[in-house]
């Protein structure tokens, strides 16, 4: 202050663009200063001169090769004694954040031209639900005066616990975008929101009336009820001439081979009491094959039904019913069939595909038995999470399911050279347990049985 001597710092002198250490003064110092920012340093070296207020302005220079910049210039004073003995601080050349900020102010004027022109309302909300933004099409759908600075919730109190509260607190919690489509009884409009998180922690709200849309969509789905009902009956009625067309090829070709078995057997009889016998035995046959044929025309015949019909049936009678058709084949196997009903001895399934899948598994047991041992399956169902699992364990050959294990349940594919092997009867099982909403999939080893898990849907 005594001397009015001033020092730069090198970064000070290129800030300026002269050379290192050029003779300087207070006086040429400031004349880079363009004349507006010249009187404002002026006036702020004063103050600080004289009573000792320090300044921080941003101002225009005029460097040595004639360029503009924009600069921060901070100073303070110095005391010693209690008197000011000078004056330091810093410059820092801002221009390009200056520009930036320039920018962004044309942007967010662009942005405000932009959003009132639109045809979609928007607003700005701070996770307060503080109003910071509002564009001309929201503040035609609030219709409630100066809503700027004020809280959305305060301004509409009916808003507090509705589904557009809910769904801005799901915005912010999981700071994703959240779409929703919400109905205002107090005007009797239908609105269409999105929300999407900023990263100042603000909420842009998008909405617009989509009252009419919501009317035509009525329309549109009451005329649209019959054609979908129509459509789900000739789709239900397709699947079930599938359905018809596969169980009827493949269950029953076991019972007709017991016919085929019985005629041969008793032709070879010349007892007259085995011949009666067996006579018996057609006669229970034919009377179960009768039964099936006309179970599955019942099925096809249920034509206003969307859903195969379900009833309350008794694992234990259906598989009594299986015995009975597949006699021969298990008097011939010698397997050792066993089954344990007891955790869950009812299922609400329809009749049909009961008695094909425990057919189905039956028959396996069977025709891939190992020549190695005495065949057996056992069955054993139980309760699990509300539904019903059934297991099938059987000691047979096994299937490599590395190889196999994509294929087990795929339309015409066999593993084994069985003669009698069609490669369908998992194939309907697993169709028909999936119709009903259930799964199905397997466990087992090359050489040591196969074990099949099916998971029932509850009704």
């Amino acid at each position: 202050m005594a001397t009015r001597h001033l020092r730069w710092s090198g970064q000070t002198y290129k800030i300026h663009e002269l050379p290192p250490y050029a003779t300087i003064n207070v006086e040429k110092a400031l004349s880079f200063y363009v004349p507006e920012s010249r009187v404002r340093m002026d006036q702020a070296i004063a103050a600080c001169m004289s009573r000792g207020k320090a300044y921080d302005l941003q101002v225009t220079i005029q460097t040595a090769r004639n360029n503009t910049l924009q600069a921060r210039v901070i100073g303070k004073p110095e005391y010693r004694n209690g008197r000011i003995v000078r004056i330091y601080g810093v410059i820092q050349d801002v221009t390009e954040q200056y520009r930036i900020r320039n920018q962004l102010t044309r942007n967010a004027e662009l942005m405000r031209l932009f959003f009132d022109t639109i045809d979609m309302g928007y607003a700005v909300m701070d996770k307060d639900g503080k109003v910071n933004f509002i564009n001309r099409k929201a503040q035609e759908i609030v219709d409630h005066g100066k809503v700027i600075g004020r809280n959305i919730f305060e301004v509409f109190p009916s808003l507090v616990g509705s589904t557009f509260h809910a769904r801005v607190r799901q915005c912010i919690d999981a700071q994703a975008p959240v779409s929703f489509s919400n109905y205002l009884p107090q005007v009797d409009k239908w609105y269409e929101f999105l929300l999407a998180p900023m990263q100042d922690g603000s909420i842009s709200i998008f909405t617009r009336n989509i009252t009419d849309s919501k009317k035509m969509q009525r329309e549109l789905r009451k005329a649209n009820e019959q054609l979908s009902s129509l459509n789900k009956f000739l789709v239900n009625q397709n699947k079930q001439l599938e359905d018809f067309a596969h169980i009827t090829s493949h269950n029953l070709r076991a019972p007709i081979a017991n016919l085929k078995a019985l005629m041969q057997i008793m032709n070879e009889s010349d007892n007259e009491q085995e011949r009666e016998m067996y006579r018996g035995m057609f006669a229970e046959v034919i009377r179960n094959i009768d039964e099936t044929l006309n179970d599955l025309i019942e099925i096809v015949q249920i034509r206003k039904d969307l859903n195969v019909e379900r009833e309350t049936l008794a694992f234990n009678d259906r598989l009594q019913k299986i015995k009975d058709i597949l006699l021969v084949d298990i008097e011939t196997s010698g397997i050792h069939l066993t089954a344990d009903f007891q955790e869950a001895p009812h299922i609400e399934y329809p009749r049909i595909y009961l008695d094909s899948i425990l057919q189905n598994l039956l028959t396996n047991a069977i025709k891939y038995r190992s020549a190695e041992r005495r065949p057996s399956l056992h069955l054993h169902s139980r309760v699990v999470d509300g539904g019903i699992m059934l297991t099938a364990e059987d000691n047979g050959m096994g299937i490599d399911m590395e190889r196999y294990g994509a294929k087990l349940f795929g339309f015409r594919k066999t593993f084994h050279k069985n003669k009698d092997a069609k490669g369908i009867g998992l194939f309907i099982t697993k169709t028909q347990i999936e119709a009903m909403g259930g799964s199905i999939h397997a466990e087992s080893r090359l050489g040591a049985g196969t074990k099949f898990i099916i998971t029932f849907r509850p009704e």
